[in-house]
C-alpha cells in the first residue's frame, strides 16, 4: 500500500509540472505547379502549303509554375515536323518552330527542350509565342495538311 501511494504522488507531481515555455510547430506545404496552356491563333489553321510560311505567330503558351528552380518547355511532332495530307501521307512539307524567339527547330516525335528557365522568385506566368515555318511545296497536291505538337512543362 505503501508503494502504491509512493507512485501515486510521483505520478502526479508530475503532471502538475508546469514549463515556463512550450513549443507549437506550425507548417504549411505549397505544391508544387507546372501548368501551361494555349491560345492558337486563326493562322494555325490556315497555313499556305503551297508558298510557305516565314515565321507566322500561329499560337501563344502561357506557362505558370512557383518552382524556385524553374522549369524546361519540351515540344514533340506527331509527324517529326512534317505536314501532311491527310489523304495521302506521302504528300507533304516540312516545317520549323520558333519557341519564345530562340533560333528555328525542327522537331521530332520524341521530346526536345525548346525553353529553359533555371529560378523563379516564386508564382510567375510567362507568355510565349510560337512561331512555324513552313517550307513551300508549290506542287502541292489539294488536301489538308495537318501535324500536332505537343509541349509540355517539367521541372528543372
Amino acid at each position: 500500500m505503501k508503494s502504491l501511494l509512493l507512485t501515486a504522488a510521483v505520478l502526479l507531481a508530475s503532471i502538475s509540472q508546469a514549463a515556463t515555455s512550450v513549443d507549437l510547430p506550425l507548417s504549411g506545404v505549397v505544391t508544387a505547379i507546372y501548368d501551361l496552356q494555349i491560345a492558337v491563333k486563326p493562322e494555325a489553321a490556315n497555313l499556305n502549303i503551297v508558298g510557305g510560311e516565314n515565321a507566322l505567330s500561329v499560337a501563344t503558351v502561357s506557362e505558370q509554375s512557383n518552382a524556385l528552380n524553374g522549369y524546361k518547355i519540351m515540344a514533340r511532332s506527331s509527324n517529326g515536323s512534317e505536314l501532311r495530307n491527310t489523304t495521302d501521307s506521302t504528300k507533304k512539307t516540312t516545317y520549323t518552330i520558333n519557341y519564345d524567339g530562340a533560333g528555328p527547330i525542327t522537331l521530332s516525335t520524341s521530346d526536345a527542350q525548346v525553353k529553359s528557365v533555371s529560378s523563379l522568385p516564386g508564382l510567375t506566368t510567362v507568355a510565349s509565342d510560337v512561331k512555324v515555318t513552313v517550307a513551300p511545296y508549290g506542287t502541292a497536291p489539294a488536301g489538308t495538311y495537318t501535324d500536332t505538337v505537343t509541349f509540355t512543362i517539367l521541372a528543372n
